[in-house]
């Protein structure tokens, strides 16, 4: 899947991402929640954003990292799978 699918998902993000850096107009959604999960769970075992390939996508995760309710999620479960954040 790494190496197959995800990179025509990451294609397609970088291509449609708004530059609000939204994905629904200039804010924050359910729909970057919805996206973002599933793609946070890939990055837990997969470095496939850190080659520079798709920084528009990278700067969105990071961006919904930064927020206070994903930073303590994710602080959560990189405890629980021994990773740092």
């Amino acid at each position: 899947a790494e190496a197959e699918k995800m990179p025509g998902i990451y294609d397609y993000l970088e291509a449609v991402l708004p530059e609000s850096g939204w994905l629904v107009e200039d804010r924050f959604t359910l729909a970057d929640i919805a996206v973002a999960c599933p793609l946070i769970n890939v990055c837990y075992c997969s470095n496939g954003l850190k080659d520079g390939r798709w920084p528009r996508v990278k700067t969105w995760l990071d961006g919904l990292r930064a927020r206070p309710s994903f930073a303590g999620a994710m602080a959560q479960e990189a405890r629980m799978l021994g990773k740092a954040v």
